[in-house]
């Protein structure tokens, strides 16, 4: 856009001679408006390039973070992803754990109740034993 307008200018002033340049003629300030609008485009230009500048500055910036924290997430993931990993196979390993002792808590049960029950026919024969000996002292 630049060039074109000093194209323009350039173009204007060298088919233009002294006498058509005068102050007044309307080629003149049109000369004057076309240059005072070639500057006015530079400086919109050299504006936008600021701005555009910071803008990508601050964009590389936001592009640079947003990185870093998928960077992050994608390790925290992997990590996570191991840890449940890690818990499902202790999950299953208790499991088996949990059967295995409510089988010897079954076992066990068992055990006492027959435990139980041989003494109490130990018992009633130790009460019979007895009886029987108390009546066999008691005729001597």
């Amino acid at each position: 856009m630049v060039l074109t307008w000093a194209l323009w200018l350039s173009i204007g002033e060298a088919a233009l001679t002294g006498d058509t340049l005068s102050s007044g003629s309307p080629v003149a300030k049109i000369v004057d408006m076309l240059k005072g609008m070639s500057s006015k485009s530079e400086e919109d230009g050299k504006a936008e390039e600021e701005t555009f500048s910071s803008f990508k500055c601050h964009s590389t910036k936001v592009i640079e973070s947003k990185a870093t924290k998928m960077s992050d997430l994608e390790e925290l993931s992997l990590s996570l992803e191991n840890k449940i990993e890690k818990l499902a196979a202790l999950k299953g390993e208790l499991a088996s754990k949990a059967v295995s002792v409510k089988k010897d808590l079954e076992k066990n049960d068992e055990t006492t109740r027959e435990a139980d029950s041989t003494r109490e026919n130990s018992h009633k024969s130790f009460l019979s034993s007895e009886k029987e000996m108390t009546a066999n002292l008691k005729t001597l």
